[in-house]
C-alpha cells in the first residue's frame, strides 16, 4: 500500500499527541492546547486549542504583503528554540510523539520512488518545457534518492514541522507568531522548515537574498553557543548547507507533487510563484548533483 509513505498517515493521532505533552517550547510557539477527545472505534478525534483572535492574521499564503523580511526572521527565531532543544535527541523526540514522521526514511524505497514518480507525472509536461532546472534537479534526485536520504540521515536532526509555510503561520501587529498544524511532526533537517518557509513566503526577486540571509541566522541561532573551535564551525558550516540542497531536493521529490495535485482538483495561484521561487534557488545555488552526495 503506496499511501503508507504519504505524510497524512497518522495524521489525525500525531498532532493530538504532539501538543498533548505539552512541551513548553511547543506551547510557546503554538495556540494554547486545551484538550482532546480520541474514540478509536467510532474514528473521532478532536483537538481543541485557543481561537485565533482578530489581532492575529492567518492564511496569507495567497497575500504576502506582510511577510516581511523581519517577520521571516522571528519565524526562524522562534523556530530555531525547538530545533536547538531537540537536535539529536530522537529518543526524547519520540517520546514526545510516537507517531513521528522520519524525513530520512529508507523504508521501502522502491516503492517511495515509484509513488513520488507518479505523482509528479501530473505536471510532468508544464515542468519540462517551463521549468527546465527544477525539472532537472527533479530527475536527478529521484534517480539517487536513496542517496539522499542516506546524507539527510548523516546530517544532524531534531523535530521539525515539516509544514512550515503561511497557512500554517499566525502573527499579530508586534509580529510575533503562533505556528499550528502540527500533524506532519517530523525528525529532520532544520533546514528543510527554513528553506519551505521560505520558498512560499517570498517572490522570485527576493527568495534567493532571502534563503541565504535567513540560513546564516538560523545557523548562527543553532550552533553558536556549542563551543566548537574554528575547525569544527567550519565542518558544521559545510554540513549546513548540505542539508539546504539536500532540503531543497526532498521538498521537490516528496512535497511539490502535493501541489500538483491540489492544482489540478481547485484553483490554486500559488503554485507557479512556487515553483518559480524554486528554479531561482536551483539557478543562483549553481549546484550538481554529483557535488552534493
Amino acid at each position: 500500500n503506496r499511501s503508507e509513505h504519504l505524510p497524512f498517515k497518522n495524521c489525525h493521532i500525531r498532532e493530538i499527541e504532539i501538543l498533548s505533552k505539552k512541551n513548553p517550547i511547543i506551547n510557546a510557539i503554538s495556540p494554547s492546547y486545551l484538550g482532546s477527545f480520541i474514540d478509536f472505534n467510532k474514528e473521532a478525534f478532536v483537538l481543541i486549542q485557543e481561537m485565533i483572535d482578530s489581532d492575529w492574521t492567518v492564511s496569507q499564503i495567497l497575500n504576502l504583503e506582510n511577510w516581511s523580511l523581519p517577520l521571516q526572521e522571528n519565524v526562524i527565531k522562534n523556530m530555531s528554540q525547538l530545533h536547538v532543544r531537540f537536535l539529536n535527541q530522537e529518543e526524547q523526540i519520540k517520546e514526545l510523539c510516537s507517531t513521528v514522521i522520519q524525513m530520512g526514511s529508507v523504508h521501502k524505497i522502491d516503492e517511495q520512488m515509484d509513488l513520488w514518480d507518479s505523482l509528479f507525472t501530473i505536471q510532468y509536461s508544464k515542468l519540462k518545457t517551463s521549468y527546465v532546472h527544477l525539472f532537472k534537479l527533479y530527475e536527478e534526485s529521484l534517480e539517487n534518492f536513496e542517496e539522499v536520504l542516506a546524507s539527510i540521515n548523516s546530517l544532524d536532526q531534531s523535530l521539525i514541522h515539516y509544514d512550515l509555510n503561511p497557512r500554517n503561520i499566525a502573527f499579530n501587529s508586534n509580529q510575533d507568531v503562533k505556528v499550528f498544524d502540527w500533524e506532519f511532526a517530523a525528525i529532520g533537517l532544520p533546514q528543510r522548515d527554513l528553506v519551505e518557509l521560505v520558498l512560499f513566503s517570498c517572490f522570485k526577486n527576493n527568495v534567493v537574498q532571502n534563503m541565504n540571509h535567513l540560513s546564516r541566522i538560523h545557523f548562527d541561532n543553532i550552533y553558536r553557543n556549542r563551543n566548537y573551535d574554528s575547525h569544527q564551525l567550519k565542518i558544521k558550516k559545510e554540513e549546513w548547507e548540505k542539508g539546504m540542497i539536500l532540503s531543497l531536493q526532498e521538498i521537490v521529490v516528496k512535497r511539490l507533487p502535493f501541489y500538483f495535485i491540489l492544482s489540478e482538483l481547485s484553483f490554486c495561484p500559488y503554485i507557479d510563484r512556487l515553483l518559480e521561487n524554486i528554479q531561482e534557488v536551483i539557478i543562483s545555488w549553481n549546484f550538481k548533483n554529483d557535488q552534493i552526495l
